[in-house]
């Protein structure tokens, strides 16, 4: 059985840029990753990182089918429609590894976040980069670290990767001795 992880972005674009080097990492450790996204005019950049996009509307009302082992929140979900804010906190609710990214990233004072960092593979950060240069819109740097918020148990089931208790936060890395 693989993993499944879930991105719920507005945007490809936010999900490549502020998580892209995580994802594509994620992937290559045998995740399926899917990214539910409003706007899904070009996936491309997010099947450059061997993740699939699925169109907000596609999804089901209420949270049917099997649960992901993570859930990754892109942006602040107030500005997401009622019904995928519903289907998020029916997700978050059930206990998956959830992560919030970006600066107005937040589902409300009932979760309790920690702040952490993931510093993608030199791969990952290759595959993003080529990602980003196929978004529209000004080009976006590419950082050799990503910040996010951890919610709830930290990579759950999750033997790849260690979390570093340091000054600030946590310190996600990947591999055996990291």
């Amino acid at each position: 059985m693989r993993y499944r992880l879930v991105v719920v972005s507005r945007t490809v674009r936010d999900a490549v840029g502020l998580a892209g080097g995580w994802l594509f990492d994620r992937v290559m450790s045998g995740w399926d990753v899917t990214v539910l996204s409003e706007d899904v005019a070009d996936p491309l950049p997010a099947r450059i990182l061997g993740a699939f996009v699925v169109p907000w509307d596609s999804v089901p009302a209420s949270a049917d089918g099997p649960d992901p082992q993570a859930l990754a929140i892109i942006g602040n979900p107030q500005v997401f429609d009622d019904r995928m804010r519903r289907w998020v906190t029916d997700y978050s609710h059930r206990g998956p590894e959830t992560t919030l990214w970006g600066e107005d990233a937040g589902f409300g004072p009932h979760l309790r976040a920690e702040p952490a960092r993931f510093r993608p593979s030199r791969t990952a950060l290759l595959f993003k980069a080529h990602a980003l240069n196929e978004v529209a819109g000004p080009p976006a740097a590419v950082l050799d670290e990503e910040s996010f918020c951890a919610v709830g148990p930290v990579a759950r089931g999750v033997t790849h990767l260690r979390t570093h208790r340091q000054p600030g936060g946590f310190r996600w890395a990947a591999g055996p001795g990291a």
